[in-house]
């Protein structure tokens, strides 16, 4: 899943208790996570001294050449078991990717009337790429479709894998759970979306690590490196095109890790040529519904909004502009306990440093409002709220709480926005269907846009 979409998951609440417990969580995750673990490079410097730095490594592949071909834009999943595809299947449907997956080999497969079928070629485990290549017809027609038409193949390891022994002059070997380590990205030939570092950062890792080794004299590239018994271990390889096998990806662990999921990315655009891309523009915007909504004991205090204020300062330095998007009922202001009042106190001070849209004044669903007139009514109490606290309102922007009256639609409620705020665009998780979550889709009604 794309970040963006990730975060949206945390507006859906099922009761206000929770919903605070988890704004709470989200100002604490993510400022603890990301700042300290992604931005705060220098710092994570200091804990490793004892690991030698490891110099940036040269491009040793060529640099892709765009293909002109008609293939068709699909990404071919190969497995034994359909399960071990379950993760990375999972998360190329989030990226809106066509795939098909095969685990019948039949070389006709590969084709849709003599129309090639694919661009890119992913085994979801070590052990299907050792099974997959004794049986010898299918594996020949693959090799000479890849070669034909020049694309490449990814291999993913799996947590219950096998040792990787069937691509000729690379070994694998595994580490078990490693904790903290440095990490390191490479200049890679592969690298689009993904950056290269200079310096080494540090990162948590919950599960283990194949090593992955290549023979030397043979041209690859050492994508990324991490620590592992303050000796550095390769996580990801790009073997250039041999003359038996195609240019070949390896990563020697899951795509759970994020910067993962961006190397899967910059490996599919490299494996098809181009023809599989996503634009490297991106916009993220991340909400935090039901300001002073919730139970004494559960609401945000001054440290959460100095919490969140930080992470903006941090965040505005790699993206321009960004500020939380904060939803707010403004009918439970100051319902919480002291510490929660001087919380709700504080956020109305520092107001500039968010942008603002109305919620519902006491989170109500608006599907409890069979008309328009007292919808609207309800809406211009909390918009009263705002004008005079003179809240910075993210015009054209809201989101209904708890999402209802999105869809399926309720009319009063987009009559309603646009009558009192306004409202344009807001996002939703139900469309079609809240399951699976990888399938949600935006929509448009009427004019408006809905996103998920």
């Amino acid at each position: 899943m794309t970040m963006s979409s990730i975060l949206r998951k945390f507006r859906r609440v099922a009761s206000l208790r929770r919903t605070l417990f988890i704004l709470i969580s989200i100002s604490v995750l993510l400022v603890v996570h990301f700042h300290y673990k992604l931005f705060n490079e220098s710092n994570s410097l200091s804990q490793y001294k004892s690991v030698q730095p490891y110099a940036q490594l040269s491009r040793q592949c060529p640099s892709i050449i765009k293909s002109s071909e008609k293939l068709k834009r699909n990404v071919l999943l190969l497995s034994i078991d359909r399960s071990r595809c379950d993760k990375i299947r999972n998360f190329i449907e989030t990226v809106k990717y066509e795939f098909i997956q095969v685990s019948k080999f039949d070389e006709n497969s590969l084709f849709d009337h003599d129309f090639p079928q694919f661009a890119s070629v992913i085994f979801c485990s070590f052990q299907d790429h050792n099974e997959i290549s004794t049986y010898q017809s299918f594996y020949a027609a693959l090799q000479s479709y890849q070669s034909k038409h020049s694309i490449g193949k990814i291999i993913i390891a799996n947590q219950t894998d096998e040792r990787l022994y069937s691509i000729p002059h690379v070994t694998t070997s595994y580490t078990e759970e490693i904790g903290e380590a440095s990490f390191l990205i490479h200049d890679s030939s592969l690298l689009r979306i993904t950056k290269a570092h200079k310096e080494h950062f540090a990162l948590s890792f919950h599960k283990g690590n194949f090593q992955i080794d290549v023979e030397d004299g043979v041209s690859h590239e050492k994508v990324t490196q991490l620590t592992i018994s303050d000796q550095w271990r390769t996580g990801v390889v790009h073997v250039c095109q041999q003359k038996t096998e195609p240019e070949t990806i390896i990563f020697g662990m899951g795509t759970e890790l994020f910067v993962n999921q961006m190397l899967l990315l910059d490996s599919i655009y490299y494996t098809s040529k181009g023809i599989l891309q996503k634009p490297l523009e991106k916009n993220i915007q991340i909400d935090i519904d039901d300001i002073f909504v919730g139970d004494p004991g559960t609401r945000i205090g001054v440290s959460d909004v100095d919490a969140m204020i930080e992470f903006t300062d941090k965040w505005k330095e790699q993206i321009p502009g960004f500020n939380f998007v904060v939803g707010f009922s403004g009918k439970f202001i100051n319902r919480g306990n002291e510490t929660e009042d001087a919380g709700d106190s504080y956020i109305l001070e520092k107001k500039d440093h968010f942008r603002w849209f109305g919620h519902m004044f006491s989170h109500m669903k608006a599907i409890m409002f069979e008309d328009d007139e007292s919808l609207c009514k309800y809406m211009s109490d909390n918009k009263k709220f705002g004008v005079k606290n003179q809240l910075p309102f993210e015009t054209g922007y809201a989101v209904a709480p708890h999402h209802a009256g999105v869809y399926p639609v309720h009319e009063p409620l987009y009559h309603c926005w646009r009558e009192v705020w306004g409202v344009k665009i807001t996002s939703t998780e139900e469309y079609p269907h809240l399951y699976p979550a990888t399938k949600r889709r935006g929509f448009l009604h009427q004019g408006w846009d809905s996103h998920i």
